[in-house]
């Protein structure tokens, strides 16, 4: 498959790997929901990616994304690859939506880009997992899964596994000698990969949540108890973190906690042709212009037979263009906080890779193009 340059892509992949303090939580009162991430205890470098997005689709009508990508362990620059995968998944989940009416194939098609994305800068040999959740108005909400980090739904102290981890255990249960960490895919890995996308079941009420591994070693009785005593999504959040942490901290741990009436609240509306993002350290506001950014779309993609039934990608013609937003590039990282770290920190058996090289492909951006982009790095709603 061939994709067209995504420069906003790059450069959000760029701001997602900006120094930042160890541990961080963000609140987003207006859409009920939350993101927290910490390094952890025995982990040098946080590998972990967590945002929330939200954006209006072609129709006008408003949608929530919350995205988490983690680095894999034992392969190259896990921090590099979670920020590449969750940036190009980002762009491409906000830019399919301008001409797509099925968010199921927002998802699919994103979830391709940053595969391809990353396995066209790291050949197979770094790689990151990727869990979704879209709520848009108008239709069910979903969910997509690649790898071992889970999408959950809670609900009267009770919670559900709503993904399988594409592990050995994950999709042949508990037995002797099959280890829990064996990926089978993850985001990178090339052609042979095969995202789960599925509807929410029909009944769903409640919260929920996507967490990277850091997070779900606890059980999930104690995971749910959290979530269900928590007065909002923020404290929901950080109790989990820190939980995580109190519990050893064996490796990164990050949350996204969403409730189901995210869509409901009263939220600021959004600047025609913008996106927001929120990670646990900052946020986004991004204008992109509809009439003069525009691009034909690569070679027809075709959907593999993962895909739920109803939802095929169908190939956009010359006529119907794919719009594609644009950022400028941040000034420079926000000051680090006091407790952020004077080192990069790294988990070990890692590659070594320059935080800026994650920005560097496709940096050209044309001159005329209008751009805007404004961060508010301490702004809590």
């Amino acid at each position: 498959m061939n994709f067209p340059p995504a420069p906003t892509a790059a450069r959000l992949a760029a701001w997602f790997m900006r120094r930042t303090a160890p541990s961080g939580v963000r609140r987003v009162a207006p859409l009920k929901a939350a993101v927290a991430s910490d390094v952890g205890v025995v982990r040098e470098e946080n590998q972990d990616r967590v945002a929330i997005v939200r954006s209006c689709d072609r129709a006008g009508s408003t949608f929530v994304l919350a995205a988490l990508a983690d680095g894999i362990g034992g392969m190259k620059s896990g921090a590099e690859c979670a920020s590449l995968a969750l940036g190009t998944f980002v762009e491409a989940v906000v830019g399919e939506a301008q001409h797509l009416l099925e968010p199921r194939e927002w998802l699919w098609r994103a979830s391709m880009r940053a595969n391809k994305a990353v396995y066209d800068r790291y050949h197979g040999d770094g790689g990151s997992t990727l869990v979704a959740l879209l709520l848009s108005k108008g239709h069910h909400p979903t969910w997509l899964s690649i790898g071992d980090s889970r999408v959950y739904l809670v609900r009267e102290a009770k919670i559900q596994q709503l993904s399988r981890d594409d592990t050995l255990e994950g999709q042949l249960g508990k037995a002797p000698g099959v280890r829990r960490s064996d990926l089978l895919q993850f985001v990178g890995i090339g052609d042979a990969i095969e995202p789960h996308v599925e509807p929410l079941p029909g009944d769903a009420t409640g919260t929920l949540m996507l967490t990277s591994d850091g997070v779900h070693f606890i059980e999930e009785d104690y995971l749910a108890k959290v979530v269900h005593f928590a007065p909002d999504m923020g404290v929901c959040a950080k109790r989990l973190t820190e939980l995580a942490k109190m519990l050893g901290g064996p490796d990164n741990a990050s949350v996204a906690a969403v409730s189901m009436g995210a869509l409901s609240g009263d939220a600021d509306p959004l600047l025609d042709g913008s996106f927001e993002v929120w990670d646990p350290f900052g946020e986004l506001q991004v204008l992109f212009d509809r009439a003069t950014r525009r691009y034909l779309p690569g070679a027809p993609m075709q959907a593999p037979s993962a895909l739920p039934a109803g939802s095929k990608a169908k190939p956009a013609s010359e006529a119907e263009v794919r719009q594609e937003p644009t950022v400028a590039a941040p000034a420079g990282p926000p000051a680090p906080s006091a407790d952020a770290p004077k080192g990069k920190q790294r988990k070990p058996k890692r590659g070594k890779k320059k935080p800026e090289d994650a920005g560097a492909e496709h940096s050209e951006e044309p001159a005329e193009v209008p751009q805007l982009l404004i961060e508010f790095p301490n702004k809590t709603p």
